[in-house]
């Protein structure tokens, strides 16, 4: 028996009609029939909250995979590796927390063993001063205000490379963007949990699964157009199929929205679209190296790098403390990951390769596999996650998330204010997005 994958190629070529294969579109669809566009946690959170409420729900996925920006791949190191979201960050009242307890995933805690100085302290104080001193409709860059207190405070130049290390290993990899690119008045006013950060040994892909399990979700559904009325929604693929209903969640990521590749009929409201030109989409890139045995100390959980270069290669995980596998991930973020995507996977394993026999000597071997990530690039979100830049506001992000009429509404991490560019920010908002449908 031939997949139905395979089963919709044949019949394509044969030029059979896709109909056999539409239960859920009619031509007369009800308010009880809803499209959920994605397949990402926001997407399933939102899709399984309907369901679990007695709706017909079916998801579309450009991917050929479920989970987005949630990305395990299983064919690396005899393991799995995360080569998007991670962490849970922050376990206490996250809701991420009880849901991987409800389906039983294991998490370990990871141990922040980065170093911490009090120049830091004081250049990150004096940016809080600085935000204070705006006035109501100013803002600058983070960046200025960095380098304002470093020239004042800071004295030699290696101490301000120490500096500028930890503000790209703390602040611009956490951001996925440089401190140039973002809002001094608004970067660090989102919401954050308390507690651990905990880090999934077997693959942040779990609980995608979990939440997907009994639903209807299409893959490989690219779509290009999405139109609604007061009173229904129709969405088209590139493939020229055509799904109707009554609503519908959109949860295409801001990259995405930014590129228009798809189409909204009638367009957007002016609110949505300014926010969409307005807000910035970051990048933070992974690279995976698997080698025959660790030369690396065991204990840290994290490597650091200070180079003439502070956003070159800042810091390298040792995912073998949480798995056992002797493999480093490094993380590259902002312009810098943006322009080694440029770069062929030999040129930046062998950057990675220096910057590891600069720490540990050059008899350090070569890896014998190597997955790297390229977000910026992808087609299926141009970028990691999203981030507030100069000019702009959490009230971005909310006007991101406001629902269109009746009928169509939206989710993702990019329209949450409070907690955008987290995992965990992606989950509230399809919960969000669920009940104001059903409300």
């Amino acid at each position: 028996m031939i997949s139905r994958r395979e089963f919709l190629k044949q019949g394509a070529r044969l030029g059979v009609g896709l109909s056999l294969f539409r239960p859920f579109e009619s031509a007369a669809a009800t308010p009880q029939q809803i499209l959920v566009i994605g397949a990402g946690i926001s997407g399933l959170a939102a899709a399984a909250t309907l369901k679990s409420r007695g709706h017909n729900v079916v998801v579309l996925e450009g991917r050929d995979r479920i989970g987005g920006r949630i990305w395990t791949d299983r064919t690396f190191s005899g393991g799995a590796v995360d080569l998007g979201a991670s962490w849970i960050h922050g376990h206490v009242k996250n809701p991420l927390t009880p849901l991987a307890k409800k389906y039983g995933i294991t998490t370990l805690v990871t141990e922040d063993q980065r170093r911490t100085d009090a120049s830091f302290r004081k250049v990150q104080e004096d940016a809080y001063e600085r935000q204070a001193e705006l006035a109501a409709g100013t803002d600058e860059p983070l960046g200025i205000a960095f380098e304002k207190s470093l020239a004042a405070n800071v004295g030699t130049p290696a101490q301000r490379q120490a500096i500028r290390h930890l503000i790209s290993a703390e602040i611009e990899n956490d951001y996925a963007a440089d401190t140039s690119a973002l809002s001094l008045r608004y970067w660090d006013k989102g919401t954050y949990f308390k507690g651990e950060d905990l880090l999934f040994p077997a693959g942040f892909g779990q609980v995608v699964t979990a939440l997907a399990q009994g639903l209807d979700v299409r893959l490989s559904r690219v779509v290009s157009k999405i139109e609604s009325t007061p009173h229904s929604v129709k969405v088209t693929t590139t493939a020229g199929e055509v799904f109707k209903a009554g609503k519908a969640i959109v949860t295409l990521p801001l990259g995405v929205l930014k590129k228009r590749t798809v189409t909204f009929s009638p367009e957007l409201p002016p609110a949505k679209a300014r926010a969409i030109e307005g807000l910035r989409m970051g990048t933070l890139d992974k690279v995976y190296l698997h080698f025959d045995k660790s030369f690396w100390p065991e204990k840290p959980t994290w490597l650091e790098h200070v180079g003439e270069n502070a956003k070159s290669w800042p810091l390298f995980l040792n995912v073998r403390k949480y798995t056992g596998k002797p493999v480093l991930m490094a993380f590259n973020a902002g312009e810098f990951a943006e322009a080694l995507e440029q770069k062929s996977d030999a040129e930046i394993t062998a950057e990675a390769m220096a910057v590891l026999r600069t720490l540990y000597g050059k008899t350090v071997p070569p890896p014998i596999a190597v997955k790297i990530t390229r977000w910026h690039a992808d087609p299926f979100c141009f970028g990691s996650y999203s981030h507030i830049p100069v000019g702009r506001s959490p009230a971005d992000m909310e006007a991101l998330g406001d629902p269109v009429g009746q009928t169509l509404f939206f989710a993702g991490e990019a329209t949450n204010g409070q907690h955008y560019g987290t995992a965990h920010g992606a989950y509230l908002s399809g919960l969000k997005a669920a009940e104001s449908l059903m409300a």
